[in-house]
């Protein structure tokens, strides 16, 4: 049960002026005893409650820095991207977008498929030239994590803009590259 100060206050009061007409100045009522114990016992809820308010939650303290970790790879990811498009798929560029996938035979798997789909974009002069990531959501556990790309690509003198959804997966304490959807054509006009 919780009492507020003022009723907490009221019943002091209370058990003062009884004590008073009683006249049992030496002695404390069995209402000021009571009275004494629930303010203690208020204090002792109201401090616990403190304690607990500003303890962090373990839980949200992890998926706030998985959130921000995905923020920060992805973001990576695409630079990294961008140099082995604009290096034509450089020994030194492709090795860099190798971190970005799982270790063994299935991430090297997927790194040689998106690696080789990059410098082949590299060599055709198909290069993006500007991406942005917007919408870093991950799932409840912290398991996958996701971004919204809009990236700008330069395709022989013209601009075409695309839409597609990167996920990544948590494996250990490191997010890799798991799946990207089928990209769709946008304006390239930003509102």
């Amino acid at each position: 049960m919780t009492v507020s100060h003022a009723s907490r206050s009221l019943a002091v009061a209370a058990a003062a002026a009884l004590a008073a007409v009683v006249g049992c100045h030496e002695k404390k009522s069995d209402v000021e005893k009571r009275a004494e114990e629930m303010a203690r016992a208020n204090a002792s809820v109201s401090a616990l409650a403190a304690a607990s308010a500003s303890a962090p939650d373990p839980g949200e303290q992890k998926f706030a820095a998985t959130l921000k970790l995905a923020s920060d790879r992805l973001h990576a990811f695409m630079v990294v991207l961008q140099d082995v498009e604009r290096s034509a798929g450089a020994k030194a560029d492709l090795d860099k977008l190798r971190e970005f996938f799982a270790p063994g035979a299935d991430g090297q798997k997927l790194a040689d498929k998106v690696g080789g789909d990059a410098t082949f974009s590299g060599k055709q002069g198909v290069p993006v030239v500007d991406f942005d990531l917007s919408a870093h959501e991950c799932d409840l556990r912290a398991s996958t994590c996701s971004a919204s790309v809009w990236e700008k690509q330069s395709q022989r003198g013209k601009f075409v803009c695309y839409a597609y959804k990167l996920t990544f997966a948590l494996q250990g304490d490191q997010l890799y590259w798991k799946d990207k959807t089928i990209p769709i054509i946008v304006p390239c006009e930003r509102s």
